[in-house]
């Protein structure tokens, strides 16, 4: 499995990306830099798109998406739990969000409603939607080709036991948006500090015998 980090900022200047990731090419998780780091052959490649939750810097890039990717017939899927879908239609698929397209209200993005822990089929991989706990209603995806799995938490506080219950993923893919300094603030708005994600790495091994390979961008 090829994973290509996009993003890992919640700030964008000249020099840092919104969140993104793109997995063997053609999954992308999250929408934050999508558009603006890869090249239009590239783009052309991407199947789906998962994304984890309704916040800016996570969906950012799919209207540039809707004016970039028209050709004929083509069509990418886009996943999301209820609220995050509710939320992006609302605010990038309906009139007028695409004036000035001559194609379809959604074109080609194809919006779907993910159910939590509920399996399915994208891109050649597994993805399973698996709640975490933010600020808003969030969820990171776990997605298999078969030979390795990946879980990308995606923006999380703590708590995530019943996550790692469900999850023995190969390589998590996590977040550390906050240092120890600011263990109570993470706490309110649901993101991880260093001494967070020690406490959630605990848990996992007590569950599954052993630490996941990690990488935490953030």
């Amino acid at each position: 499995m090829k994973l290509r980090i996009l993003g890992i900022n919640n700030m964008e200047s000249r020099d840092t990306r919104l969140s993104g990731y793109l997995v063997d090419d053609v999954l992308a998780l999250d929408a934050g830099s999508l558009a603006r780091s890869l090249r239009f052959d590239e783009l052309r490649r991407v199947e789906a798109i998962l994304l984890s939750h309704r916040h800016y810097d996570h969906i950012r890039d799919i209207p540039a998406l809707r004016y970039s990717l028209r050709d004929p017939g083509r069509i990418v899927d886009v996943f999301g739990i209820k609220d995050t879908a509710d939320q992006v239609r609302a605010r990038f698929f309906a009139p007028p969000a695409w004036d000035g397209v001559a194609e379809g209200v959604e074109g080609p993005l194809r919006l779907h409603e993910a159910e939590p822990y509920e399996p399915f089929q994208v891109a050649g991989h597994t993805v399973t939607p698996l709640l975490v706990r933010h600020s808003v209603p969030a969820t990171g995806y776990l997605v298999s080709d078969g030979r390795a799995s990946l879980f990308c938490t995606d923006d999380t506080g703590r708590s995530l036991e019943e996550v790692w219950k469900r999850a023995a993923p190969d390589v998590l893919l996590t977040e550390v948006a906050l240092g120890d300094a600011m263990w109570e603030r993470a706490q309110e708005v649901g993101h991880m500090t260093p001494s967070l994600l020690a406490e959630e790495m605990a848990v996992f091994k007590s569950i599954h015998g052993h630490f996941p390979a990690s990488s935490s961008p953030t």
